[in-house]
């Protein structure tokens, strides 16, 4: 903008002293002063190009259609064509949690360590109770089930499993156990990540994932879960947002174990953890029950766009942020190939032979999206014009609905159609408070997201479920401040009482509306 504004000064200048200059002084002036507005001229028309192409019509589209139908009825039918399959497959409508953020008594993870510190700007309070999930199993089940909702996604907590290196919590196995036998019963597919950002502290002591050599102790803690609850479990999620882990972890310090500008070992952590993945993977592919199961992983894309087209500095920033943080990813479970290249902060390469060789990874792949952001000399801010994208009580997070198709698109191209892959929608919501405005923005949030994924389909994506973040208001990593729930839980009474919310009814709509009967064979619960 400060370079428009010298050009448009200039032009001004030029203008005005014309009559004092000679002749040949007023065609050399009128000549720049022509060339700085054709300059000028062709700087916002660029931008507006631009920033129009990442942008969509929102006041000339009606999010609740495709076409000339309903989003609930193209989506019913969609979910009908996925239940014609030959194979077992249907449509997933969902909402998610992770252990340490509803489950009361996770103190045994490497999160409890940083409690009273300042992670992401503020200072980390103790998870505490949670929403004491393991103790409203069946309340929660019941509200599912009512909302209409055919899938859970919640997390294993390792360190209730492993409490101790080689010790097993027999107990707390066959708990996750049963919970997966009553979401079942009541026609809930059970959807399971197994590492959503903890770990147990002995694991973090021996040095987490910054060591190779610990990746065989996530091993035996995943094929372990999965031996006992192969039979009730539809999808198996290895990591949640492995990038998210390296990069918060050891880049930005918003997350334990909170070091920053190690850039190096974020990219090691990063590979570690894919590796880690890989190990999993095959693991239970060597199983005799685990053939047929399907195992992915979740990736969070988080768009990195140029504020000024015109600034290459910009453009840089993108790119090296996007290599960084979805382009090595992406290389890595497509062709075994990790390369992090940033000139003057990190080189690295590594190589992975079993997929090299032809090795499958992956038998479909998650995607948690949020909103996306711009680089401005190598800084990060987010769109400031609430009319455009309109912000949310996640400073880090606007509503940015296109944005969704957008990474549709690409986790399709770098993953899902190189693979030969589906795509399930893994998490995806919207923080907002629980007043009268935020239940408008959380129903303009989920009308313009799920239109997204609609118009997605219709492009030709092979989506196969929508997982919304979160079933219930709960500690959102740090506090108890960013409200994401379907439902609103009220910590003020003892019994942590559920309610839902009135900003949460467009999404019930939708789910009850589009919802078919899935095949009956339960034998092939989970299976390929």
């Amino acid at each position: 903008m400060n370079f428009t504004k010298s050009l448009l000064s200039l032009l001004l200048c030029a203008l005005a002293l014309q009559p004092m200059q000679s002749q040949s002084m007023q065609k050399y002036l009128t000549a720049a002063a022509t060339t700085a507005a054709l300059g000028t001229a062709t700087y916002f028309t660029t931008n507006k190009a631009y920033f129009n192409s990442i942008h969509w019509d929102w006041e000339n589209i009606n999010p609740l259609l495709i076409g000339k139908q309903s989003i609930t009825e193209f989506l019913k039918n969609h979910a009908q064509h996925l239940n014609n399959l030959q194979e077992q497959n249907q449509w997933l409508w969902g909402a998610a949690t992770s252990a340490h953020q509803v489950e009361s008594n996770c103190t045994n993870n490497q999160w409890n360590l940083f409690v009273g510190q300042e992670l992401d700007g503020k200072i980390t309070e103790p998870a505490g109770l949670g929403c004491d999930a393991q103790n409203h199993e069946d309340e929660d089940i019941k509200l599912m089930k009512e909302f209409g909702l055919n899938s859970y996604r919640f997390s294993i907590e390792w360190s209730k499993i492993y409490p101790k290196q080689g010790e097993i919590n027999k107990e707390e196995l066959l708990r996750y156990k049963r919970f997966c036998k009553k979401l079942v019963a009541n026609g809930i597919q059970p959807v399971v990540t197994l590492y959503h950002y903890t770990e147990p502290i002995w694991f973090y002591e021996l040095g987490g994932f910054e060591k190779a050599e610990n990746i065989k102790y996530f091993v035996e803690f995943c094929t372990t879960v999965y031996k006992e609850m192969h039979q009730e479990v539809y999808l198996w999620l290895t990591f949640n947002a492995p990038e998210g882990i390296a990069l918060q972890g050891w880049l930005t310090g918003s997350k334990p174990p909170a070091k920053k500008n190690m850039m190096n070992q974020a990219v090691e952590v990063l590979h570690n953890i894919l590796e880690a993945h890989v190990a999993v993977y095959r693991a239970i592919k060597a199983l005799p029950e685990g053939k047929n199961s399907r195992v992915g992983i979740l990736k969070n894309i988080l768009q990195l766009d140029p504020w000024d087209i015109c600034n290459p500095l910009d453009h840089l920033a993108c790119m090296f942020g996007n290599r960084l943080q979805n382009e090595s990813v992406y290389n890595f479970l497509t062709t075994g190939e990790y390369t992090v290249n940033i000139p003057f902060k990190v080189n690295y390469r590594a190589t992975n032979n079993y997929i090299k060789n032809g090795g499958k990874c992956l038998d479909f792949i998650g995607l948690n999206y949020y909103c996306h952001n711009y680089m401005k000399l190598f800084k990060t801010i987010r769109e400031p014009n609430p009319e455009i994208e309109i912000p949310t009580n996640n400073e880090r997070y606007t509503i940015y609905g296109e944005g969704l198709n957008r990474a549709l698109h690409e986790i399709s191209d770098r993953i899902a159609k190189p693979l030969g892959i589906p795509i399930y929608i893994t998490e995806n919501g919207v923080a907002t408070d629980n007043d009268e405005a935020g239940n408008a923005l959380r129903t303009l949030h989920n009308q313009r997201y799920i239109y997204a994924v609609a118009r997605a389909i219709d492009e030709g994506i092979d989506v196969r479920g929508y997982i919304h973040w979160s079933l219930m208001d709960n500690y959102e990593w740090g506090v108890y401040k960013k409200f994401y729930g379907l439902y609103h839980v009220d910590r003020s009474t003892p019994e942590l009482k559920r309610s839902l919310k009135d900003g949460a009814q467009y999404y019930q709509s939708v789910v009850l509306g589009s919802r078919i009967e899935p095949k009956k064979d339960s034998s092939l619960r989970g299976r390929l």
